[in-house]
């Protein structure tokens, strides 16, 4: 059996018939709208973010070239895409969807910790918007929160906002860009690029986790 280490705390997912939560027209019910999307298809709440936060709206910084003067190897071009084709690699030798079709534990933290991860990127996101325009990031908290725990994702309630308890990076993203970056350590120098490959390493991991939610693994 094959598990992943998330968290101290103990992810599980019961099947219920869970009632969406009702959309709202503010803008602080972005991450509700996209969250209850996931219960009924990831693909949606991929979409959603994408057009909803710039993270997913990068596009790809130009080409970097520098020579590396290994007498082994030549003097080798890098690239972008040299870098990209490295994480790509790497995430299918993690095997995913192969471990998560094995074993229903890992299929189910895989999925918690996806959408936890998601939660906590789009929180931090909107807040610091929230608190650039001196409004308070209260109400919004109670409606994320409220919105992750229709999402069936565990975690506990303090003072009156739910909080997953998963929520933090998400657990394939940080490998790769680590591997990647330890591997050609001078294409993660420039800001841009670093954002350009944690923008790509996101979305190959949304593209290979999918298949878990659309196939209802979390049970």
């Amino acid at each position: 059996m094959t598990n992943i280490t998330l968290s101290t705390q103990h992810y599980r997912i019961h099947r219920s018939d869970v009632e969406p939560v009702k959309e709202k027209t503010t803008e602080k019910d972005i991450f509700a709208k996209s969250i209850t999307a996931v219960r009924n298809s990831f693909i949606s709440l991929s979409t959603s973010l994408s057009d909803r936060f710039s993270l997913h709206q990068q596009t790809d910084i130009p080409t970097t070239h520098f020579h590396r003067g290994n007498a082994s190897e030549g003097r080798a071009v890098l690239t972008s895409k040299t870098v990209k084709d490295f994480m790509l690699q790497k995430l299918n030798s993690l095997d995913i969807k192969g471990n998560a079709s094995k074993d229903p534990a890992y299929a189910r933290q895989t999925c918690e910790a996806i959408l936890s991860a998601v939660y906590s990127n789009n929180k931090d996101q909107c807040c610091k918007l929230l608190i650039s325009k001196g409004v308070s990031i209260t109400p919004f908290l109670k409606e994320i929160g409220e919105a992750a725990q229709n999402a069936e994702l565990p975690g506990e309630i303090k003072n009156g906002v739910f909080t997953p308890g998963g929520a933090g990076a998400n657990p394939f993203v940080v490998p790769l860009i680590a591997s990647a970056s330890i591997k050609y350590p001078h294409m993660f120098i420039n800001h841009n690029q670093q954002v350009s490959f944690k923008a790509y390493a996101e979305k190959i991991v949304m593209k290979e986790v999918t298949p878990l939610f659309n196939k209802g693994t979390m049970p």
